[in-house]
């Protein structure tokens, strides 16, 4: 067990009990699929398996790839199947992956079966797919990995997969806490896409009062935040 951190931080804590279990209805792609992927991904975190997290995280990554791949060039990748080669450690987690993996799969395959399914929708379900699960990867690399650079990459082809991605706008402002001009960017992006979510203008509002010294418009942030949630006013900085 990689035990890089002791106890698990506040912006994780966050991550683990507010903002990902969104309630989008996906067409073609069976929703239940980010769901079982996201609950790996926290009990992986709250027991401290950092590198079977990581691990699962790739390996998601790497099948979705291999999905596009079939997309793109179906008479010639369809016969590409098998376990994901970077899986490591004990039977049981390994288990787990391929099972998500498998799930992966599946949901392809049926889509891909179904004549009435258009090729570009699934390229977006993917796409959608592929943008959350960066988002995470990056909240573990940043948060218990100390990974910053890594960690940018990926949201940074995160919001490639899905610029309308609220939450990786928002993780990337905390990645950037100590470069104030490039937080605010991603504060006020994340605003602007999910407006109605009190721990976006918490955050702000720390960053306009403490570092930038925009006093009025923290507290604009604050009542904005205490009106959406009257217990998440002046979050504590992660």
């Amino acid at each position: 067990m990689n035990r890089r951190s002791r106890k698990t931080s506040r912006h994780t804590q966050e991550v683990l009990g507010l903002f990902f279990f969104r309630k989008e209805r996906s067409k073609f792609f069976n929703n239940n699929l980010y769901f079982q992927f996201l609950r790996q991904w926290k009990n992986y975190i709250r027991h401290r398996e950092y590198n079977q997290c990581e691990t699962l995280c790739l390996n998601n990554l790497q099948h979705v790839n291999t999905q596009f791949e079939r997309l793109r060039f179906p008479t010639t990748a369809i016969q590409q199947k098998g376990s994901p080669k970077e899986t490591t450690g004990g039977d049981t987690s390994n288990a787990k992956i391929n099972n998500s993996y498998a799930n992966v799969n599946e949901e392809v395959e049926g889509s891909l079966s179904n004549s009435n399914t258009p090729r570009g929708d699934l390229f977006r379900e993917l796409r959608l797919f592929r943008s959350r699960v960066r988002n995470l990867y990056a909240v573990l690399l940043h948060d218990h990995l100390q990974r910053h650079a890594d960690a940018l990459q990926q949201y940074q082809l995160c919001v490639q997969d899905d610029p309308q991605n609220a939450s990786a706008h928002y993780n990337w402002a905390i990645l950037y806490k100590n470069y104030f001009q490039q937080a605010e960017v991603h504060y006020r992006k994340a605003i602007e896409l999910k407006p109605k979510h009190a721990a976006y203008y918490n955050n702000y509002g720390l960053l306009l009062e403490q570092q930038l010294h925009n006093y009025n418009e923290a507290r604009k942030n604050f009542a904005a935040a205490l009106e959406l949630d009257a217990n998440n006013g002046r979050a504590h900085p992660t």
